[in-house]
C-alpha cells in the first residue's frame, strides 16, 4: 500500500463524535443502574474510560470497551472479603437493572483482573473493580493509578512516535478482519513501541509496521519485550527484574507484570497469523508504485490565459502532477511558486512510495535551494520547508559526476552540483518564461 492508501485506511477508522458520545451515555448509565440498585457498602469515588478508546487507538468498529470503577468502601474487614462483598454487590445490581443479562454466563468475573464483563445494547462492557488509595491492605495491583499510567504511556510514546495512534488503529484493524480479538490491543501496543525503538528509523506508515513485523517476530521467537528504563522513569514505576519462562511482555505501568502469561506453543499461531496478515498489507504493492529506474520530477511555472503565471509539478512516466496559484512576473513570486511546487510535488512521490528510487528534480532556477539571498521571510521558510521534506523524501544516496556553476542555466537537462543536499540530483532546464525572472 502507498502512504496515501495507509492514510486512507486510518482515516476510515476514525472514532467520530457522536460514536463516544454514545460510548459516554452507556458509561453514565451503567453508573447510574448501580449507584440505584446496589446496597451501600461502597461508594463510586470515580468511574472512567479506559482501554484503546481513552488511550486514542480504538477503532469505529470496536464493540468493546474498558471501564474503570474507583470504589471506596464503608465498612471494615480484611480486604478479600471487602472485595468480594463489593463484587457481589455490583454484579447483583447488573443482573437487577440490565435485560441483557438473563443466565450466570451472561455475567463473568475475572478474578486475576478483578474485571467483569457483560453485554449492554451491542457492547461488550468490561467494569475493572479499582480502589482508591486509602483502603487498608488493597494489593497494589488494584490501585486506581495503573491505568492512568497506561494511558500516560501511550501520550509519551506518541509524541517521539507520532504515527503511533494511528498505526495501532491500522493493527486494530486487521487483528478484528483477521478474528483474532483474544490478543490484547495493550500487548499490541507494548510490542510496538519495542519494534519503534528497535527497527524504526523512518516516519511512513510502512516504516512503522515493518518495524512492528520484526518486533513482533521476535515475541514469536521468545524474546523479552520490555520498554526502556527512560518509560519506567516518566511513569515512576521501579521495574523488577526477573527472569520469567516461556512468552514475555512486561506491562508498563507495573514493571512486572506478564501480559503474555496466557501465550503458549498453541495460541501463538494468532501471533503468527497477525504477523502474515501485516506483512502481507506492507508488501502490497498499487499498480502506481511499480516504476523502475529513476524518478523525475519536474516543476514548472506556466502563464495563465490572463497574463499570471501559476506552478506546476509533474512526475515523467506517471499520471501524478498538479497545478495553481496566481503569480504577478516578479522574482519573489517566481521563488514562491517554485517552492510551492516542489513542496506538492515531493509529497506526491512520498505518498506513492516512489522515493524508494532515486529522484531526479529539474526546476526552473538552480539557486531555489542553494542560496537564500534576496528572499522574503516567507519563501525562505519555504525553502527550509522544502529541504526538509528533501532529507525525508530521498532515501538513495546520487551524485553529478560532472559539475558546474550552480547558478548557471544556460544549458537544458545540464547537470548542476546540490551544495547542501548531496542525496538530490539537481537538473536545471531553460524556462518557457518571456522575462529574465522567468514569470
Amino acid at each position: 500500500m502507498t502512504e496515501k492508501e495507509f492514510r486512507k485506511l486510518v482515516s476510515e477508522q476514525e472514532v467520530t463524535r457522536a460514536q463516544k458520545e454514545e460510548i459516554l451515555n452507556v458509561l453514565e448509565t451503567i453508573k447510574e443502574h448501580i449507584n440505584n440498585y446496589a446496597n451501600k457498602h461502597f461508594e463510586i469515588v470515580e468511574m472512567y474510560r479506559g482501554g484503546s478508546l481513552a488511550k486514542g487507538t480504538m477503532i469505529n468498529s470496536c464493540k468493546e470497551h474498558d471501564f474503570f470503577m474507583v470504589i471506596k468502601p464503608t465498612f471494615t474487614k480484611v480486604f478479600d472479603l471487602v472485595n468480594k462483598v463489593i463484587i457481589n454487590e455490583i454484579s447483583n445490581a447488573l443482573i437487577t437493572s440490565l435485560d441483557n443479562i438473563i443466565k450466570l454466563s451472561d455475567l463473568t468475573f475475572n478474578v486475576s483482573l478483578n474485571k467483569l464483563t457483560f453485554k449492554y445494547k451491542e457492547y461488550v462492557i468490561n467494569i475493572y473493580v479499582y480502589y482508591s488509595e486509602d483502603v487498608e491492605g488493597i494489593p497494589s495491583l488494584l490501585l486506581n493509578n495503573l491505568e492512568a499510567k497506561r494511558i500516560k504511556f501511550i501520550e509519551i510514546v506518541n509524541k517521539d512516535y507520532t504515527y503511533f495512534r494511528n498505526a495501532m488503529q491500522i493493527i486494530r484493524y486487521y487483528r478484528d478482519e483477521q478474528l483474532l480479538n483474544n490478543i490484547s490491543g495493550y500487548l499490541l501496543e507494548v510490542i510496538m513501541y519495542y519494534s519503534l525503538k528497535e527497527y524504526c528509523f523512518d516516519v511512513r506508515y510502512e516504516d512503522y509496521l515493518n518495524a512492528f513485523i520484526k518486533g513482533l517476530d521476535d515475541f514469536i521467537n521468545g524474546k523479552k519485550i520490555e520498554v526502556e528504563s527512560k518509560i519506567y522513569h516518566d511513569l515512576e514505576v521501579e521495574p523488577f527484574d526477573e527472569a520469567k519462562k516461556g512468552f514475555t511482555v512486561i506491562d508498563v505501568a507495573t514493571g512486572r507484570i506478564n501480559l503474555a502469561s496466557d501465550v503458549n506453543e498453541i495460541t501463538i499461531g494468532d501471533y503468527r497469523k497477525l504477523k502474515k496478515a501485516i506483512a502481507k498489507l506492507v508488501e502490497a504493492k498499487s499498480s502506481k508504485d511499480m516504476l523502475t529506474g529513476p524518478v523525475k520530477l519536474n516543476i514548472t511555472i506556466n502563464k495563465n490565459n490572463d497574463s499570471t503565471f501559476s506552478w506546476g509539478y509533474k512526475i515523467e512516466g506517471t499520471n501524478f502532477y498538479g497545478n495553481g496559484g496566481s503569480f504577478s512576473n516578479s522574482q519573489e513570486d517566481t521563488y514562491t511558486a517554485i517552492y510551492k511546487a516542489l513542496l506538492k510535488g515531493l509529497k506526491s512521490v512520498v505518498d506513492n512510495n516512489l522515493n524508494r528510487n532515486h529522484v531526479e528534480l529539474s526546476i526552473p532556477k538552480a539557486d531555489a535551494l542553494t542560496s537564500d539571498r534576496g528572499l522574503s521571510v516567507e519563501n525562505k521558510a519555504r525553502r527550509k520547508n522544502n529541504k526538509v521534506k528533501i532529507s525525508m523524501c530521498v532515501l538513495i544516496p546520487q551524485s553529478c559526476p560532472n559539475l558546474c556553476d550552480p547558478m548557471d542555466c544556460s544549458v537544458p537537462g545540464f547537470p548542476v552540483h546540490h551544495q547542501l543536499l548531496e542525496l538530490l540530483r539537481l537538473t536545471c532546464i531553460k524556462s518557457v518564461m518571456p522575462s529574465n525572472h522567468l514569470i
